[in-house]
């Protein structure tokens, strides 16, 4: 340095050209991030749109296809909703109205699926459920929650749930049946070739002046599977067989499970046999006494049951074991008619 001139010192301390900026770099990469964004959101908007158009679609030839089938499905007023990842459709108020049968309304509906999983479908329904005229109904229920679920296949239903929490259930005059939990499974038999697996629950369903009852039904009926494709219950003349894989009712004292093969007929009546096992026949009587009122003959049939049934056990309890026969929907023990089952409606 000592050679150096005041001025060469002063020209290698001048820094160098600046840098690019970092910042404007930056600021580029959210220009770009951002219309990246808008794009796959105007693409995502579109797509949404034309699909509501198309499920809104859809929904209109479901109604008047049903109405033509002489099920007129009231859904007014009908929107879609639901973006941007659901797809869903709303009836301000929902009814099915057919002339043979009368008629069911309800509160708002709610249906919709994930845009990304189309084949789930869950459903919400708002009370009260009236069946007959609304405003002087033959029954009606309430409820808490009411939901329901579909799973698709192939465009068909492959499954499907129905759960009603905390409901209350009013007929006629008799007074209000308060009900726990209702709930309805169905699904396409794994093992039989075109057959439906249908399985009731009724837990904590308390009438006036009895204790709660318990029961379940779980029956696989060989149908082709039009239940689950809502064709209804086509009844060829031999007959539609129907497998009871089980049946049980009971009000924690008194229990009576079944299970068998009973043959549903093209007017509605069945056929078939049963093998019951009942605990405690004693208290048979006051088990069915909110279904048969006054009924007589289940004192008869509790002690047949007492006298005449095989003992057996279940859950170690001690219980007793009998056939039970069924024809034209008439119920008997032995000599004994316990009750006479009104027809299903089928639809031939």
């Amino acid at each position: 340095m000592s050679g150096a001139t005041p001025s060469a010192v002063a020209q290698q301390r001048q820094p160098g050209p600046p840098p690019a900026a970092p910042r404007s770099r930056m600021k580029r990469r959210v220009i770009v991030l951002m219309i990246l964004v808008a794009i796959i959101a105007v693409g995502w908007t579109t797509f949404w749109w034309q699909a509501s158009r198309t499920l809104d679609s859809l929904a209109q030839d479901f109604l008047e296809n049903s109405a033509r089938n002489g099920i007129a499905v009231r859904c007014e007023p009908r929107s879609v909703g639901g973006y941007p990842f659901l797809l869903d459709i709303s009836c301000g108020s929902f009814a099915l109205v057919s002339d043979r049968a009368p008629t069911i309304a309800a509160g708002r509906l709610i249906a919709g699926a994930r845009v990304y999983d189309p084949n789930r479908v869950v459903a919400n329904l708002d009370g009260p459920l009236t069946v007959g005229d609304p405003a002087a109904p033959l029954a009606s229920l309430v409820w808490q929650r009411a939901q329901m679920s579909l799973n698709l296949q192939d465009g068909a239903v492959a499954r499907g749930a129905v759960s009603i929490d905390h409901a209350v259930l009013k007929a006629g005059p008799v007074p209000a049946t308060n009900i726990d939990l209702l709930e309805l499974h169905a699904r396409r038999t794994p093992t039989t070739e075109g057959g439906t697996d249908l399985a009731w629950t009724a837990a904590g369903v308390r009438f006036p002046a009895s204790s709660p009852l318990d029961g379940a039904l779980l029956v696989t009926i060989e149908d082709g599977g039009a239940t689950l494709l809502g064709a209804g219950l086509a009844v060829p003349i031999e007959g539609l067989p129907i497998d009871v894989t089980d049946f049980h009712l009971g009000n924690g004292a008194t229990l009576i499970k079944a299970a068998g093969s009973l043959r549903l007929r093209p007017d509605g009546l069945i056929d078939g046999d049963l093998k019951a096992t009942v605990i405690d026949p004693a208290g048979l009587p006051s088990l069915f006494a909110p279904f048969l009122p006054q009924n007589g003959a289940l004192v008869a049939v509790a002690g047949a049951i007492s006298a005449f049934g095989l003992p057996s056990e279940v859950d170690g309890k001690p219980a007793r074991t009998l056939p039970i026969r069924i024809a034209a929907s008439r119920v008997s023990i032995g000599m004994l008619t316990l009750v006479t089952l009104p027809p299903i409606p089928v639809g031939n």
